[in-house]
């Protein structure tokens, strides 16, 4: 048969494991821990905008400085252009100019060849030519006027010296070069070969080469 042990009334040797309400801190100490994290995030949080702010103002800096040295650049290249064109403008002028001015030479030129044609066309129509008439060591235009003068007799056509604008001899190759007789006018040169050839009809034996 059993039966149920008496309660002892003598105190325990365990040790008495305390209540949570005793072990746990005052709250005062939970607060004041509460605010010092708290003061730390505050301090981080500032620290960290003081080093963004420094951070993005470093690099505003830089790109206000890169920014200006382009604008530098684009600046001295906008004068380079601008003076190219300038130049280019003044080029277009200069070659404008001296488009026109060989155009207005061109025409001069042709105005004076047509002159000079002119001027060749009158002296042939005005010219006689000699030919086979043999020249001498010591030939002058003198002498060829002279020579002129006794055709003209010859030839029964009065010729005076002022009649005469020229008298050359050729430079066509050979001993016996024409000789070139430039009339003062149309008149005079026909005179001189319609009696040339009436001199040849009358002498066929003896004519003259004109």
């Amino acid at each position: 048969m059993f039966r149920t042990p008496e309660k002892c009334n003598s105190d325990s040797n365990l040790p008495k494991i305390p209540d949570d309400k005793e072990t746990s801190p005052p709250s005062f100490v939970s607060s004041r821990i509460k605010r010092k994290r708290s003061e730390e995030i505050l301090t981080d949080l500032v620290d960290f905008k003081a080093e963004m702010k420094e951070m993005i103002t470093s690099w505003m800096d830089q790109q206000n400085s890169e920014r200006t040295e382009i604008t530098s650049a684009l600046r001295s290249i906008e004068k380079s252009l601008t003076f190219l064109s300038t130049k280019y403008d003044d080029m277009c002028k200069k070659v404008d100019l001296m488009e026109q001015e060989r155009h207005k030479q061109k025409e001069y030129i042709t105005i004076l060849e047509n002159k000079v044609e002119n001027i060749i066309k009158t002296q042939r129509k005005c010219s006689i030519e000699l030919k086979n008439v043999p020249s001498s060591e010591k030939e002058s235009k003198e002498m060829l006027l002279s020579m002129v003068s006794n055709l003209s007799t010859s030839l029964k056509v009065n010729i005076q010296s002022n009649d005469i604008k020229d008298i050359y001899r050729t430079t066509i190759k050979g001993d016996k070069k024409p000789i070139v007789v430039e009339m003062s006018t149309y008149v005079q040169k026909m005179n001189i070969t319609s009696a040339a050839k009436k001199y040849n009809n009358h002498n066929k034996n003896n004519k003259l080469n004109t």
